[in-house]
């Protein structure tokens, strides 16, 4: 399948709604259910049952879900919650659960990386993981997590229409018990799983058993790989503290009333929850008793003709072969008497550098013969040699030594950098001998060898070579001296690597050199960094400096640094900026003097460093400088100004702003009052309702802002009161938005509800009315619908405009029939499509509706809506809706033009799940799709829904 053509289409999709569980099916699950957990336990589990996709959606999913619920509740084993929110991997959250339980999800990619640290930490602290069918199919550009289930997706022939064989690979383990030490039979559809050291690490259970007929129909032979032998279904692991069980199972329903399956399903979650105990000591894949080496040869044939731009296959097939033949020495030995074989043929040279490639990696002294040989040869040379360069084998560097002598022009210069890759000592002298040739790449690659190969000979050829040459030689030689010091230290030479620092640090040395090698001289020297950047600042070397300042980040925090900001004043603007920047994480009382000093620096940028600086490491003592700032600047300085603010962590920063307050002219007390906000600081709620009588409108705004992070219930009717009051439109909005916030705190919604409506009994402000309005509309008090539908009709018009607005925020369902027939008899315009727009948005609202009756609801929206916005919000509706009529009533508008890429998405969402109940309907509407769009993402997903219809 083209995996990444579902991919994008889903990025730029909506995912369709997975069917629902039949009541059927959901009894066939629970007559296959175990009755009893294999090991009892008083420990309550937990269970998170994962169910997110990000690509295809299987549409066993719902069911699976459920039958790995019942599979808890029935035998007790565990209690088994069902989500697909991200959120779950915070790590409140995850600390509820004993296991995770990935259950065919696709394509998950953890981009938060805090919430990739919170899974592995989870994990590989003790807690489980399991991963069930589409498991695999996640993960590909986080290589740990893919490592973590095992291995990655790679491919399905043996698809959910056929009945394939599974071999037990380990009959005594306990998570196969129930297969009671036999393989079996079963439709379903399974993987091909790349491996990531799936054989080390885990122990394989099930597997596909590729030897029987029922695997190798005719129907998918050309879809079997050559190396299709090792297949794994099954298998549980260890990662450190914690523990994995993967099965490749589950892609069709029926796979979940299989009572063997739901066992084996069992143990392998109480084996991840720590129940069961089981061995994960890996077993490896026999792979002389399973690999053909008689299909070698064949290919190999193929691969002798080979030539660039040709498929790629049979390579892609031979590099498999070695892999899985890489645990035994033995294989490895045939396989390399074969390739020197074909090394010895009349094979094309592309065929033979690909084989030179695979030599590299395991090639030994009959290799190395051959290789030598083809080393002299000007059309072999290089791929000899790369292949020399990294076999393990002590007659390589041999080969290499002996082809320097016998070799010249760009050959020679080729061996010289790879006796440098092999940093070959005992090539020193005669790679040295080439530093003067004539031939300027063979000179250069002698210069970058002897500074890969970094012995105290090889530094003296290139100290004595650096007296000699100029201009871009020298420059190239001094690059070679800081390699070689790189590779020194990598090797524990100190001594060398301190030598070469010292050649370098001279002042006839250009400026990136020295500052190159100083830092390197730094970040060996840990203990002495403070004295050698402190040196280097005090020196009066602008280089320095500017090599040294970022420096400072290496010099513990608790370390104090008086003696390096001295010269502060005389660097120059970019020093400074960088300086201060340098000391966000220090606990010097000077760094926090520097930063108040630098603040009136008038730079702009030296300014902002310190600010930042500042809120680092600043505590109560700079809340009224930060203030002051922001209230007396614009633009990113008061935006840096108020970050810093809101960021101080000192425990005395809240009361320090409180106490600030009251002292304040206007404008600073406005940017106080906003840190209170941000920083929800407690115990300031009096100074916030003063702060909202204020004269300063400034003031006023910001008060009422700051009462909906930091005010709570108790406050709402003083919070009336002074909406009562509010003469100011834009000042009524802002405590609409804020009561409504704090009354959202209590659960009730009717206890929420009740102080707006006893204050409208004594409202007749219309201006007011209809903030109380906006209110109950947010809180959604159910006690308030009836009067808020009345007015939809009684009221004046503007507040009947008002309460369309309150019914259209109205945060459940309850508010449609209300706006249903607002929709269906406005006379105003402006109020006929508001009353639509909120109508449209509660069908969508979470419902116990029949699909039928939600297509129902947009079908009749859509002959109410006049324009194309409210019909594509209503198309966007129906794609949500996993029935075929939602398709059925989407498929007239891919004629119209304004309305087709929508049309299109409803189609392609609903056939994704109900291709399999209705494939006639399905593919008709599909096939238009496909004639008409000029939308090549739903093209090919288009394409590929059809294949799947026609079984493809």
């Amino acid at each position: 399948m083209k995996y990444w053509i579902v991919l994008i289409y889903l990025l730029f999709a909506l995912t369709a709604l997975a069917n629902e569980v039949s009541a059927e099916n959901e009894n066939k699950v629970r007559k296959a259910l175990p009755e009893k957990a294999t090991v009892e336990t008083d420990t309550p589990r937990q269970l998170l049952i994962f169910t997110r996709t990000e690509g295809f959606v299987h549409s066993s999913i719902p069911l699976a879900a459920r039958a790995l619920q019942l599979l808890g509740e029935k035998t007790g084993a565990y209690k088994g919650v069902i989500s697909d929110d991200m959120s779950m991997f915070d790590t409140d959250n995850l600390e509820k659960f004993d296991a995770i339980c990935f259950l065919s999800t696709t394509r998950l990619e953890f981009a938060d990386y805090q919430l990739r640290r919170n899974l592995m930490d989870y994990v590989k602290g003790g807690k489980g993981v399991i991963g069930i069918h589409a498991a695999s199919d996640n993960f590909y550009s986080w290589i740990e997590g893919a490592k973590m289930i095992g291995g990655l997706f790679d491919g399905h022939p043996w698809g959910a229409d056929g009945t394939w064989a599974i071999k037990l690979e380990d009959a005594d383990h306990p998570v196969t018990a129930a297969f009671e030490g036999k393989g079996f039979m079963i439709r379903d559809e399974i993987y091909r799983i790349k491996p990531l050291d799936l054989r080390k690490n885990a122990r394989v259970l099930l597997s596909l058993d590729i030897k029987h007929p029922a695997n190798r129909i005719d129907k998918i032979k050309d879809q079997i790989r050559f190396t299709d032998v090792d297949l794994p279904v099954s298998w549980v692991r260890n990662l450190d503290k914690g523990r994995v069980f993967y099965s490749s199972l589950g892609h069709n329903e029926e796979v979940y009333w299989n009572s063997a399956v739901l066992k084996h399903y069992l143990d392998g979650i109480q084996f991840a929850l720590g129940d069961l105990p089981a061995t994960t000591v890996p077993v490896p894949f026999d792979a002389a008793s399973n690999l053909d080496f008689g299909a070698l040869a064949p290919l190999l044939n193929t691969v002798a003709s080979y030539e660039y731009g040709k498929s790629l296959q049979p390579m892609q097939n031979i590099n498999d072969f070695v892999r899985m033949a890489a645990t035994s020495p033995q294989l490895l030995k045939r396989i390399e008497a074969q390739f020197v074989a074909f090394l010895k043929s009349d094979a094309t040279l592309a065929g033979k550098q690909y084989i030179c490639e695979r030599l590299s990696m395991f090639g030994g002294k009959e290799s190395v013969n051959i290789l030598s040989k083809m080393l002299r040869k000007q059309e072999t040379s290089d791929m000899a040699r790369y292949a020399l360069q990294r076999i393990n084998h002590k007659d390589a560097a041999k080969a290499l030594r002996k082809g320097l002598k016998k070799t010249k022009g760009d050959m020679r210069a080729g061996i010289i950098a790879s006796l440098g890759e092999r940093a070959d000592r005992e090539a020193v002298s005669d790679i040295a001998k080439n530093l003067d040739n004539e031939n300027e790449k063979i000179a250069s690659a002698a210069v970058t060898a002897l500074g890969q190969i970094a012995t105290t000979e090889a530094w003296h050829k290139l100290k004595g070579h650096m007296s000699a040459v100029s201009g871009d030689e020298r420059q190239a030689v001094m690059n070679a001296m800081l390699l070689g010091a790189d590779r020194a230290i990598a090797a524990g030479n100190v001594d060398l690597a301190n030598n070469i620092f010292q050649e370098l640090a001279g002042t006839s040395v250009p400026a990136d050199i020295r500052a190159a090698a100083f830092r390197r001289k730094v970040e060996m020297s840990s203990d002495q960094a403070h004295q050698l950047i402190a040196d280097a600042l005090e020196a009066g070397d602008a280089d320095l400096i500017s090599a040294a300042i970022p420096m400072v980040r290496e010099i513990p925090a608790t370390t104090k640094i008086d003696n390096l900001i001295s010269g502060f004043d005389s660097w120059s603007t970019a020093s400074q900026v960088q300086f201060l920047t340098a000391l966000n994480e220090r606990e010097d009382r000077s760094v926090v003097t520097l930063g108040q000093r630098a603040v009136q620096s008038s730079d702009a940028a030296v300014r902002m460093a310190a600010l930042d600086l500042l809120g680092h490491t600043g505590g109560a003592g700079v809340v009224k400088l930060l203030a002051n700032a922001a209230a007396n600047t614009k633009g990113p300085e008061r935006e840096a100004a108020r970050t810093n603010l809101y960021r101080l962590s000192d425990t005395k920063v809240d009361d320090e702003i409180r106490g600030q307050v009251p002292l304040a002219g206007a404008p600073v007390q406005s940017e106080l009052i906003r840190a209170i906000g941000e920083r929800r600081v407690a115990n300031a709620t009096e100074l916030l309702f003063a702060g909202a009588a204020a004269s300063d409108k400034k003031v006023r705004q910001e008060s009422i802002k700051a009462l909906r992070a930091v005010g709570a219930t108790a406050d709402v009717a003083r919070m009336l009161e002074l909406l009562a009051v509010s003469t100011r439109e834009n000042e009524r909005r802002e405590w609409t938005r804020t009561i409504s916030a704090v009354a959202n705190q209590t659960e009730d919604k009717t206890v929420a509800g009740a102080p707006m409506l006893a204050q409208l009994e004594s409202t007749t402000d219309p201006g007011i009315v209809g903030a109380l309005y906006g209110i109950l509309g947010r809180i959604g008090d159910p006690n308030a619908l009836p009067m808020l539908s009345d007015a939809l009709t009684k009221a004046a018009p503007d507040l009947q405009t008002a309460a369309i607005r309150a019914l259209s925020e109205w945060p459940n369902n309850q508010s449609l029939e209300a706006l249903r027939k607002k929709a269906q008899t406005a006379t105003d315009q402006v109020q006929k499509v508001l009353a639509l727009r909120g109508f449209i948005r509660s069908i969508g609202q979470k419902n116990d509706r029949t699909p039928e009756a939600t297509v129902s609801l947009y079908k009749e929206a859509m002959t109410l809506a006049e324009n194309n916005a409210e019909k594509k919000s209503i198309l966007g509706g129906l794609r949500r809706v996993a029935h075929i009529e939602a398709l059925e009533s989407a498929s007239p508008y891919l004629e119209v033009a304004d309305l087709q890429v929508e049309a299109e998405g409803v189609i392609l969402d609903v056939s994704n799940s109900m291709w399999e109940k209705h494939p006639d309907t399905c593919r008709t509407a599909l096939e238009k799709v496909v004639a008409g769009t000029s939308n090549g993402w739903h093209r090919d997903y288009a394409g590929i829904l059809l294949k799947r219809i026609a079984g493809e």
